[in-house]
């Protein structure tokens, strides 16, 4: 849970940009509600029940984060405590 201020400050950041952080999980529903009860989270949770999601971007082990380009492509995978400003800047300026 040490990188949910991490991203949080993203958030924060980039506010107003073209950008969203999302954090998915595979948890049933009343467990994902509670931990955002105990977690300021200023990102989307969203659940992947099927864990397609997971499947579709070739997810094995949390943590773990992906940043998606503006082409849909992957920029990065790995640790969210990696992802840096300008890691998502660059991905914000590309064309």
């Amino acid at each position: 849970m040490a990188s949910i201020p991490h991203l949080n400050e993203f958030v924060e950041t980039f506010e107003g940009d073209d950008f969203v952080i999302m954090m998915i999980s595979m948890e049933e529903a009343g467990v994902l509600t509670e931990f955002a009860g105990e977690h300021e989270l200023d990102m989307w949770l969203v659940r992947d029940a099927d864990g397609d999601m997971f499947q579709d971007y070739g997810v094995r082990g949390i943590p773990n984060s992906l940043l998606i380009g503006k082409d849909g492509k992957i920029a990065y995978r790995g640790h969210p405590m990696r992802i840096t400003e300008e890691m998502i800047q660059e991905q914000l300026d590309a064309e």
